[in-house]
């Protein structure tokens, strides 16, 4: 068997336990946890965004008096309710948040925006690069040369993005900047396609 470890490991695991959040939990919680971190997780895939832009459509209805009522207490610097008494209320919640920070680039100001989605779009044409060189067909928006920087975040924020913050603030009156964000930065990347197409050059990903 093995021998009793020596104390500065013994330490190193004290130290490492103290930095588990999990390490106070039960079993049957830290497995419950665990299911509903996984859940979410899996909710950030893009094939559950347009079912789930539908499904804040029908929550909001539900909840909409619970919102504005709690929207009051914000602003009054009170504690609100929770109105999602059912589970499966507080794991839609935390699907949706999760999902909304994953697409959140284009909600943010205009300088940290433009900085990520030129990273998003150079990751992007390195893995179309990959998949020409393996002779694979490049997948949507992968291909540096046809893609278009400017009308990639327009589709971007006008098919995906917006139609999910415009029920998100609905939800979180509190993130109603999060759509001034949206809009101006909508208008910017409109103002650069405008700009290629009255130039006949692309502005360049520095736009």
């Amino acid at each position: 068997g093995m021998g009793v470890l020596p104390e500065e490991d013994d330490s190193d695991l004290q130290a490492e336990d103290a930095a588990n959040i999990f390490a106070a939990l039960d079993d049957p919680l830290y497995r419950e946890v665990r299911r509903i971190i996984i859940a979410t997780v899996l909710h950030t895939d893009m094939s559950h965004h347009f079912k789930m832009v539908s499904q804040m459509d029908v929550f909001y209805e539900l909840h909409s008096e619970g919102i504005k009522a709690n929207t009051v207490r914000v602003n009054r610097g009170i504690m609100v309710d929770c109105i999602y008494n059912k589970s499966d209320d507080r794991q839609f919640m935390l699907n949706v948040i999760l999902h909304a920070a994953d697409i959140s680039n284009p909600v943010k100001p205009l300088k940290t925006y433009t900085k990520w989605a030129r990273r998003v779009l150079e990751e992007f044409f390195s893995q179309g690069d990959m998949e020409r060189a393996r002779g694979m067909s490049i997948s949507p928006m992968m291909d540096a040369g046809s893609t278009n920087m400017p009308m990639s975040q327009i589709n971007f924020i006008e098919f995906v993005v917006m139609p999910l913050y415009v029920n998100f603030v609905r939800m979180f009156p509190e993130c109603s900047q999060m759509v001034g964000n949206l809009i101006g930065n909508r208008m910017h990347y409109q103002a650069v396609l405008e700009h290629e197409l009255d130039n006949g050059a692309p502005a360049g990903m520095s736009m």
